[in-house]
């Protein structure tokens, strides 16, 4: 009777045993499983990122929907927190990268109806300046470490996590690192004084050019060779801009 009693015993330990693996193997197996969601959700996500138009709302809808649960959707939260905050970054410099009326600054119709002072032209130049310089100090700021773990630690996750908010988070390379982006804006800033430049030029010489189907005429050789230097400088990114010449009369 006695050894039934520890046979049944040991059987019970084993079956608790058994129930307690099988339990754990479907926990860890569901993590796992959910692990790999969240990566291609994010690399998803990434992706949209990189597309010339922004598709806004499916980035929104992407930043709002989660695929996890419990202790995995806390480490979704805070890398989607980081990545909702980056879009907000990248949407502020996006509207100066697609902006249009930048290169059409210098053509017939906003010359004409802005000469000869050019007031709204170089005001414009000035805010779209303004709008870069501030993008450039909230990369740097968005980019440290301090920053990048303060959505993690908001989120008090469990240290397993932590290599994989790394993993999910290194993913966004909108702006690549700090410093590239930081000269590749300065170019763009160059781009904007080099048209300022020009529409200075237009300014202290205005009444000896005029512009006749869409081409710009001078007075003489000097004004000439000096507004071709300037218009050297500018660098579009649509070549239709491109449409007119300097010649002299």
């Amino acid at each position: 009777m006695k050894n039934k009693s520890i046979k049944i015993i040991l059987y019970l330990i084993l079956a608790i045993f058994i129930l307690f693996c099988t339990l754990v193997g479907f926990f860890v197996v569901r993590d796992l499983g959910q692990e790999d969601d969240l990566r291609n959700n994010i690399k998803e996500l990434n992706e949209m990122f990189s597309k010339n138009d922004l598709d806004v709302k499916k980035i929104n809808k992407n930043l709002k929907t989660y695929v996890t649960t419990e202790e995995n959707l806390k480490l979704e939260k805070a890398v989607k927190k980081y990545y909702k905050d980056a879009f907000s970054l990248v949407l502020d410099i996006n509207y100066v990268l697609t902006d249009k009326k930048i290169t059409s600054l210098l053509n017939k119709n906003n010359v004409l109806n802005d000469m000869p002072d050019f007031t709204y032209s170089k005001n414009y130049i000035e805010k779209t300046k303004q709008t870069i310089n501030k993008s450039i100090e909230d990369v740097k700021s968005f980019q440290t470490q301090n920053n990048l773990m303060s959505y993690y630690k908001d989120e008090n996750l469990d240290s397993y996590y932590k290599d994989l908010y790394i993993e999910l988070t290194s993913m966004f390379n909108y702006f690549g690192d700090s410093k590239s982006y930081e000269t590749d804006m300065n170019e763009l800033i160059k781009q904007l004084d080099a048209i300022n430049d020009i529409l200075n030029f237009l300014s202290e010489n205005y009444g000896s050019w005029v512009i006749v189907d869409d081409t710009y005429y001078f007075e003489d050789d000097n004004l000439l060779k000096e507004f071709k230097r300037l218009l050297s400088k500018v660098e579009y990114n649509n070549k239709e801009e491109y449409s007119y010449e300097s010649t002299k009369y």
